[in-house]
């Protein structure tokens, strides 16, 4: 039985800590590329453990939900209808990727 692992040259980077002492790490004798931030299982994750951007990268989709569902909300009177519709879509969008 034999069980491989294929990865794509072009988009493998790496990140480093502090205590990482400037070699370059290579793959089939490529160098990779460092990167200060990554996404990965969508969350960004960064070298300092900075939230900001990760809480502006899920504003987006956020509102991009709440925008989608305007004219239904703008119509419904009852608070509670409201407040429903927008823990059914806009609450998922800025949520995504949390459960850890």
């Amino acid at each position: 039985m034999k069980i491989a692992l294929d990865m794509s040259m072009s988009k493998t980077r790496f990140m480093v800590n502090q205590w990482y002492d400037k070699e370059l790490v290579r793959l089939n004798k490529v160098a990779l590329q460092q990167v200060d931030f990554f996404v990965y299982l969508g969350r960004e994750l960064n070298i300092g453990n900075n939230l900001a951007p990760e809480i502006v990268r899920r504003r987006r989709p956020a509102w991009a939900a709440f925008r989608s569902i305007r004219k239904v909300t703008d119509q419904v009177k009852d608070d509670g209808l409201r407040a429903s519709i927008f823990n059914a879509s806009v609450l998922p969008a800025m949520c995504y990727a949390t459960e850890t």
